[in-house]
């Protein structure tokens, strides 16, 4: 099955000054990376390497790390 190649899981907007840090926390759970399989008529989370990207947009991405999903 063809999947998205990105896909919006968490959202937060939050309001920074120029040079100030917060910390932001967004959950995100195992059942929020579950896809529709027609075939098995359920919903799946595949073990594979998920990359987490933050940034302004889609366009402006500042970070990112990849986790293993692992079942």
């Amino acid at each position: 099955m063809e999947r998205a190649r990105q896909e919006l899981k968490g959202f937060q907007r939050i309001a920074i000054q120029p040079n100030e840090t917060k910390t932001v926390t967004l959950t995100v759970k195992a059942e929020d990376l579950a896809y529709w399989d027609e075939k098995q008529n359920k919903w799946v989370v595949e073990e594979d390497q998920v990359k987490f990207m933050v940034g302004a947009s889609s366009a402006a991405m500042k970070l990112e790390k990849t986790i293993s999903v692992v079942q």
